[in-house]
């Protein structure tokens, strides 16, 4: 049994991040201001977590847990996501998701073991390219949220290396499941069809994602407890490359089959402009090899298991 702390635990992959480790036998610790992140998601487990309300912009708050907590592992979730949120508010989204690594970082040093420390950042760093994105590739953000992101993980390597902590740097492409509070493409087709909806509003439906479930998030970022190698950085994808209009084809396609008939609409107001990337697919083998670690969901399985879990179907 390990003491894990989820920095952000009560958000979209840090709750399933802890139900997964707490069915394991694990002592789970959850640091969560509850901005996006819900107790909601954690009310099946209340009784098996200890949840501490703090902001990891307040030190006191971060460092009163961590001390607590005394972690063999912490997982950094926390992080204002939302693109827009970012752009609307730059110094928020720089205090949250630089200072806030700093601030856990400082805290951990603290303690006289150290624990690992995994760092959950973002495919948003990488420069646009049309081809699957290797960790080696150039970083080359453009917005507030990836920029601040980037600034995250060089305070990481900075402050492991300083204090002789390990640590592992996780980039995530297009994460989707059941209760995603970011309004992205899926959370917003699916709070369209929740809302009656049957002809659903988007925007571009050519752009390229690679999409992985949030089971299989959860999945291998628990292997870090015991693998992976200190200092490396992992994409976290599917290995796959899909548009925007075939994820709505076979949302279009499950709902049919269970008697409900919808239509997708492309709607140019809701076009992203310069802040759309043509395509943003990972080259996901590097993780797959050092944690011995495939998905297991396919983009149909995935979404018919979200549509399920969400009531749709």
């Amino acid at each position: 049994m390990k003491n894990i702390l989820i920095v952000g635990g009560a958000g979209f992959i840090g709750n399933n991040l802890a139900r997964k480790l707490v069915n394991e036998g694990n002592k789970v610790f959850v640091f969560d201001d509850f901005s996006t992140g819900l107790m909601s998601n954690l009310l099946d487990m209340e009784k098996k977590v200890k949840i501490k309300r703090g902001d990891v912009r307040s030190f006191k708050d971060v460092e009163e847990f961590v001390l607590e907590s005394n972690p063999d592992i912490v997982y950094h979730l926390a992080a204002l996501h939302f693109i827009p949120d970012c752009n609307k508010e730059p110094e928020k989204a720089h205090a949250i998701n630089v200072d806030g690594p700093r601030n856990i970082l400082h805290a951990i040093s603290k303690l006289s073991k150290k624990p690992r420390f995994v760092l959950v950042s973002t495919s948003s760093v990488y420069k646009p390219s049309d081809e699957k994105i290797k960790e080696s590739d150039p970083v080359g953000p453009f917005e507030i949220y990836g920029k601040t992101k980037l600034e995250g993980e060089k305070v990481t390597q900075e402050e492991c290396e300083k204090h002789n902590i390990d640590y592992f740097i996780v980039r995530p492409f297009s994460v989707y499941g059941p209760f995603n509070g970011v309004p992205q493409v899926i959370p917003e087709i699916i709070s369209q069809l929740k809302n009656g909806n049957n002809e659903i509003s988007l925007g571009n439906l050519e752009p390229r994602r690679d999409f992985i479930h949030v089971k299989d998030v959860a999945e291998a970022l628990s292997l870090f407890i015991n693998k992976g190698r200190s200092g490396e950085i992992y994409n976290f994808g599917n290995n796959t490359s899909n548009s925007i209009r075939e994820i709505t084809e076979i949302i279009k396609e499950l709902l049919k089959s269970s008697g409900r008939e919808i239509e997708f609409k492309s709607k140019r107001e809701r076009f992203r402009g310069d802040l759309e990337r043509k395509s943003l697919v990972g080259d996901d083998r590097k993780v797959q090899k050092d944690l011995d670690w495939l998905p297991s969901f396919n983009l149909r399985e995935g979404i018919k298991l979200t549509l399920k879990e969400e009531g749709l179907i």
